[in-house]
């Protein structure tokens, strides 16, 4: 986040062509480049592996989605998104089953849900309302293949039990007053929110390949 900037952005890991190991960078730098200066350089692009890149701001938010080959970007309208690792909810050519199964589970559960409307320093539960409980897993076992916060138990991968995939789940919001005086709010999947020293915008810990939600 870059509170000066009134602006935040995110990562999620995406699908693809994976970068060369002997010149692959973090794709950590990208949120706190896009945060700082609102847009992602192109050059270099073939050193990361492939992800999907959010920024929000007042009036303006922009996912970045590089593959390993082609970048795309396009601004995202007024309403909830749900970004998950083959991209855009409303643009899933070759999605897996289990993440069109946790997109219909989710997304009307969240549409239909009151805003929430955190405050700094106040309690999460009544920050975040009924939102909880869904950035919380819904009560969905994290075998489900709608889950949100997931664990893939492998066998041959550890001594007993392999375990070949986790995430975690927390919760973040941004306050973005628009021009029309309304608020926004930021809460990105399974991705890594760039935060600045100032994070009195910032209310709580940001859900396992969840959703960004902009108003």
């Amino acid at each position: 986040m870059a509170p000066g900037a009134r602006r935040a952005a995110c990562v999620l890991n995406a699908r693809g062509r994976m970068a060369p190991t002997d010149s692959r960078r973090s794709r950590g730098v990208l949120p706190l480049q896009a945060a700082e200066d609102g847009k992602l350089s192109r050059a270099g692009l073939a050193g990361f592996d492939p992800f999907h890149l959010l920024s929000a701001e007042p009036g303006v938010s922009v996912l970045w989605s590089w593959d390993g080959d082609r970048l795309a970007e396009r601004e995202l309208s007024a309403g909830l998104h749900i970004v998950v690792n083959s991209g855009l909810d409303s643009d899933l050519r070759a999605a897996h089953e289990h993440e069109r199964a946790r997109i219909a589970h989710f997304l009307p559960r969240l549409r239909a849900a009151a805003r929430p409307v955190p405050r700094p320093g106040g309690p999460t539960a009544q920050a975040w309302g009924t939102w909880l409980p869904l950035l919380t897993g819904d009560g969905l076992a994290p075998d489900d293949p709608r889950a949100l916060i997931v664990r893939r138990d492998r066998p041959g991968l550890g001594d007993d039990v392999g375990i070949a995939g986790r995430a975690r789940a927390g919760r973040a919001a941004l306050r973005l007053h628009r021009p029309s005086g309304r608020l926004g709010r930021l809460v990105p999947g399974a991705g890594r929110l760039a935060r600045g020293r100032d994070r009195g915008h910032l209310s709580g810990p940001v859900p396992g390949q969840g959703a960004v939600g902009i108003w």
